[in-house]
């Protein structure tokens, strides 16, 4: 909360020192309640375990997945907003950058952006949701192979 507040206060600061003679205008409170507000959802985007469930929040959808659905957590290159949902293998930001990736029970596959981190912090993530879901599969090491039905699709292609 406290780096919320700390970017927080750069906006309030340029809202201030922008107030022209005749007074505060509405736009300038509007667009700095904008940014205090993407600030706070940025603050808590990421995910968290639970006892029953895992919650992953993103900028604008939070997902419940019950422990009981999770088959399957591995670790991907990111893909998302930021970089145009690239897969190319020489995009900054899909070399440096990771995301969550959780097969559930249904064989339903999903890519979390939400869950952006370094390579540590996605390792942490994943293996929290290991914690909580000991029947969960997925890589266990330093080698983050990526979705497995991208693996899968690849493969496929290559075969003919």
């Amino acid at each position: 909360m406290m780096v919320v507040a700390s970017f927080s206060v750069l906006p309030l600061a340029a809202t201030i020192i922008s107030i022209p003679p005749g007074g505060l205008q509405w736009g300038q409170l509007a667009v700095f309640f904008v940014i205090v507000m993407w600030f706070l959802r940025a603050a808590a985007m990421g995910l968290s375990v639970t006892e029953n469930e895992v919650i992953i929040r993103s900028w604008y959808v939070t997902y419940r997945i019950p422990t009981s659905e999770v088959k399957r957590v591995d670790i991907d290159g990111y893909s998302g907003m930021i970089n145009g949902f690239t897969q190319n293998g020489f995009d900054p930001l899909r070399i440096f950058l990771r995301m969550i990736v959780i097969e559930t029970t249904d064989e339903r596959e999903r890519e979390y952006q939400g869950t952006i981190s370094s390579r540590r912090t996605a390792r942490r993530m994943q293996a929290a949701v290991f914690g909580a879901c000991p029947n969960a599969q997925g890589v266990r090491s330093d080698d983050e192979s990526g979705s497995p039905r991208r693996d899968r699709d690849s493969l496929r292609r290559r075969q003919g």
